[in-house]
């Protein structure tokens, strides 16, 4: 499955490979300059469907600086607890359907299979009642469809790959609990775009690029299908004076002591709980982007246009990364305010470093973290390579554990991604009762909150 080039690189490079369910893919990567290689993501994302992932902050050996993102992606996947929808958001999208239809219609933990228009529709079979803890994430979920279209479009090309966000809810179909919140009106619990087209730049090589895809299966091409896709309206709203909470005055902190009691009653080890502000914006959502990115430079930043919702956000941490067969995860517990000056940043660091609270904190994240691991990784494998490192952002100072594991045979990326659902360090520990409880004392569900946003690429 080794790509090579057919044309010359002076050129646009032109790359064609087969996959391993035998679709032909021809690749054009073309060079693009630096400074404006993101300029058309910008100018278009705010109106139509896409993703930027970008990142203000290296750490050699955990975060790299690069930006990768598109716009007007052909396919969309969007799953709502065990119903799912593959929508063609364009022709393309349309030829992709007939290539995915037939191998999401043979999976056997698919049924209600139907064709609908432009869109596939579906549910997910439930998961069986008795199976060792081993195989839990190998039973059906909305990631059986992601296994399949992975070993549809499974290739060597680092940059193919299906982007979006994952919502906190999936957890439960892993991990039921007792609801208390009215999800009818929710919405879903993950949205994924499979892109033809991404622009990318590498911060460290100091180069950017534009990769185009066409697919063939048979005589199935999107070679001379139009693309393009739906412009969103936006509707330009004033900026609120006050955020506005989901928790009355007091009420939050009430819960905040009910878990201290439960902690110390030995009900759970840590509960993480959270509360939703609200406030109108007067921004665009790519503004608001770049704001974010200006002044709280982050390893993680992204910018997701759903279509009828946006996500705009940065984070320190990343949730789990699966390269060549390694799972990475670091967690982060222990946080400082930066100071005025170099002398009082270190005297912040120290007192930090020196806190016993967050020592503990962290320490009982990090073995959760490993616990997780020790499911689909090789036995003896899951290392600690990195204790209580200090990360410096532009306000806070943040302790990071780094641990590292190797998967065990029979095992994939998304075995890696669930059995780490969610982090400790937003839910708390143990999972299941803190997962419970922060149902039952929170006042709104978390939707995106608590899951991640990220990609998976079909090379694994």
């Amino acid at each position: 499955m080794k790509i090579e080039p057919i044309t010359p690189p002076a050129e646009p490079v032109v790359t064609q490979f087969t996959t391993r369910g035998a679709v032909t893919i021809q690749r054009t990567q073309t060079n693009l300059p630096l400074e404006t290689a993101l300029d058309e993501i910008y100018a278009q994302i705010d109106q139509a469907r896409g993703c930027l992932f970008a990142s203000d902050y290296e750490y050699p050996g955990r975060y790299s600086r690069w930006d990768i993102g598109f716009v007007d992606p052909p396919l969309e996947l969007i799953s709502r607890g065990r119903s799912f929808t593959l929508n063609a958001l364009n022709p393309r999208g349309g030829v992709l359907l007939q290539i995915v239809g037939p191998v999401i219609a043979q999976h056997p933990h698919v049924t209600d299979f139907k064709p609908q228009g432009n869109a596939l529709t579906g549910q997910i079979v439930p998961m069986p009642e008795d199976f060792t803890e081993e195989q839990r994430s190998k039973q059906p979920s909305i990631f059986s469809l992601m296994r399949a279209l992975t070993d549809l479009f499974g290739c060597d090309d680092q940059y193919f790959s299906m982007f979006g966000a994952f919502g906190y809810d999936l957890v439960f179909q892993f991990e039921p609990i007792t609801f208390k919140h009215d999800r009818s009106d929710v919405g879903p619990d993950c949205h994924l775009f499979l892109p033809d087209c991404v622009r990318a730049i590498d911060h460290q090589k100091e180069t950017a690029f534009e990769l185009k895809y066409e697919f063939t299966l048979d005589e199935l091409t999107t070679v001379g299908v139009e693309g393009g896709g739906q412009r969103i309206a936006r509707v330009d709203g004033a900026t609120g004076k006050e955020p506005q909470s989901d928790h009355l005055p007091g009420q939050f902190a009430k819960k905040v002591e009910l878990v201290r009691q439960g902690c110390h009653r030995g009900d759970f080890f840590e509960v993480v709980l959270s509360q939703e502000f609200t406030v109108a914006c007067g921004q665009r959502p790519s503004e608001l982007f770049r704001r974010i990115r200006r002044q709280n430079p982050s390893p993680y930043e992204f910018i997701i246009n759903l279509g009828d919702e946006q996500l705009v956000g940065a984070s320190p941490e990343m949730f789990v990364r699966v390269k060549e067969g390694r799972v990475e995860t670091c967690p982060i517990s222990g946080t400082a305010k930066r100071g005025v000056g170099p002398m009082e940043d270190a005297r912040q660091i120290l007192e930090l470093l020196n806190s016993r609270k967050d020592e503990s904190e962290l320490t009982m994240c990090t073995d959760v973290d490993r616990n997780d691991k020790s499911r689909v990784c090789v036995p003896g494998s899951v290392q600690l390579i990195g204790r209580r490192l200090v990360e410096t952002y532009s306000r806070l100072f943040h302790t990071v554990d780094h641990v590292v594991g190797e998967l065990a045979e029979g095992y994939d990326q998304f075995d890696a991604f669930l059995s780490h659902m969610w982090a400790c360090t937003l839910t708390g520990s143990p999972k299941p009762i803190a997962m419970q409880t922060i149902e039952d004392l929170e006042c709104s569900p978390r939707r995106w909150y608590g899951g991640c946003v990220g990609l998976f690429t079909f090379n694994g």
